[in-house]
């Protein structure tokens, strides 16, 4: 076996074992995949303060440069943690299973995971997640689905953010919606505003039916 060959085993071992931690501690993980200004850290923000008496939830920021979307969302609670994705600024299971030692995974329901501001790269690696997540952003324009089919591929729901924009400037939402279709016809998807509010009951909801609460846990 090649080097490179090793290393893949080698992640996608460590991925499993982030996944069975996780599943054994009932925590429903999300790894939110998308470009700079998509709107990732307000999403995760306006998701906490919607939820906090419904479920539990704990975040990971990932960046090679800054703490500043850590800094804004620490605000909601202490089981938020910033990590360095590494010298090939990409968020790895390794990476993660670090992360993981510094939260409380029993107190926890829901972990959301804001990855690198990034369509190249993250879509491919499995952290050990239960769900990938996509955003795009009407103000990136309606090609970025076909010219990053990899992210959207690999998705579980993909989310269509800032719909405010759409009256300002030219966005076509059916070819957005119909090369979603193309490139992975399971995915769901859900159009939102993070500053009007729109759309994100459906997001919250489709959150809430992926982690549910047992009937032990709600005791």
């Amino acid at each position: 076996m090649d080097d490179q060959a090793q290393i893949l085993k080698s992640d996608e071992a460590i991925a499993g074992e982030n996944r069975q931690r996780l599943r054994g501690a009932n925590v429903f993980t999300v790894n939110i995949i998308g470009g700079p200004g998509c709107g990732k850290t307000e999403l995760i923000s306006a998701t906490v303060g919607r939820l906090m008496l419904k479920r539990r939830i704990g975040i990971i920021t990932a960046d090679p440069f800054t703490q500043f979307d850590s800094d804004r969302l620490s605000r909601l609670g202490d089981q938020v943690i910033h990590i360095d994705p590494g010298h090939n600024r990409m968020l790895s299971g390794g990476t993660l299973q670090t992360a993981l030692s510094r939260l409380v995974l029993p107190v926890l329901d829901i972990l959301l995971i804001e990855n690198i501001s990034s369509l190249i790269g993250p879509a491919e690696i499995d952290l050990g997640q239960d769900a990938k997540v996509c955003i795009f952003s009407v103000a990136a324009g309606e090609d970025k689905v076909a010219k990053f089919p990899d992210v959207v591929r690999s998705a579980k729901l993909v989310i269509l953010n800032k719909m405010d924009l759409l009256s300002l400037m030219p966005f076509n939402t059916e070819a957005f919606e119909g090369d979603v279709r193309r490139i992975n016809p399971s995915a769901e998807i859900i159009k939102i505003s993070t500053r009007t509010g729109e759309g994100l009951d459906s997001w919250l909801d489709w959150l809430l039916r992926q982690a549910p609460i047992s009937e032990e846990a709600s005791r």
